[in-house]
């Protein structure tokens, strides 16, 4: 059984106070969950977490967003990794043998582009030399766009621009996201999707600097597949479908 410290000054931190007790005892279950590790980088299940705080899908969504917005966690949408902000620096130790598993876990971490988030900035120029010389290569490993494919792209992209009112460019991510995404679902049903969510109570109010956040939806098929069962097909009835 690992033991976690957590000193209690936690509650008279400026920023713990300023959060809501749900995402207090969220943020307590992020720093004691029996996944968090020595530097707080590890792999997060929805599913088990759900099992554990009693709290449902939606809402864990939603206080995961939030936490990542205020500089809290970091996450990452392709290896389902989330790590706790400057959870190491005051988990620190002088033990040789506490150094040798910090090194080992480091060495474990799938999206290298989070440890920096462990070590601070120190790290952050040698950290993005790496991401930039792994995404290089996987460029490589991409196979080539068609034509046909580009088109799909480009209407989805101009879809969600239109449905969100924002002026988001296509990337290189963001193909892959939509590659990723057209592997589960059609064309039609991520525009459905995105329409049911344009018209999701919190994104409109207390969620609103996340309306028209691009990764949030397309990060895997959670976000795409709960907005889909929603009963909305007001934009499908009135727009022009881009996908006949």
């Amino acid at each position: 059984m690992a033991y976690r410290k957590i000193h209690d000054s936690f509650w008279t931190d400026p920023d713990i106070e300023d959060l809501t007790p749900e995402q207090r005892y969220f943020y307590l279950y992020l720093l004691t969950n029996p996944a968090c590790n020595q530097i707080g980088l590890f792999e997060f299940s929805i599913r088990r977490a759900v099992f554990e705080t009693g709290y449902n899908r939606e809402t864990i969504e939603k206080l995961l967003d939030h936490f990542e917005a205020i500089g809290k966690i970091k996450m990452s949408e392709d290896t389902k990794e989330i790590v706790i902000c400057k959870f190491y620096e005051h988990n620190k130790s002088n033990s040789p043998k506490v150094k040798t598993h910090v090194e080992q876990l480091i060495s474990k971490v799938k999206d290298t582009a989070l440890i920096e988030y462990v070590y601070g900035i120190d790290t952050v120029s040698v950290i993005r030399r790496r991401k930039e010389e792994e995404e290089e290569k996987e460029e490589e490993k991409l196979p080539s766009v068609k034509f046909d494919d580009e088109v799909v792209y480009t209407a989805i992209l101009e879809a969600w621009n239109k449905i969100f009112e924002s002026s988001a460019r296509m990337t290189n991510n963001k193909r892959r996201q939509i590659r990723q995404r057209l592997k589960t679902f059609t064309p039609k049903e991520i525009l459905l999707s995105m329409n049911n969510r344009s018209k999701d109570s919190w994104l409109q109010g207390e969620g609103s600097k996340f309306y028209s956040d691009w990764d949030s939806f397309f990060r895997n098929d959670e976000k795409i597949e709960r907005y889909l069962l929603q009963k909305s097909n007001q934009y499908i009835k009135n727009q022009t479908n881009p996908f006949k």
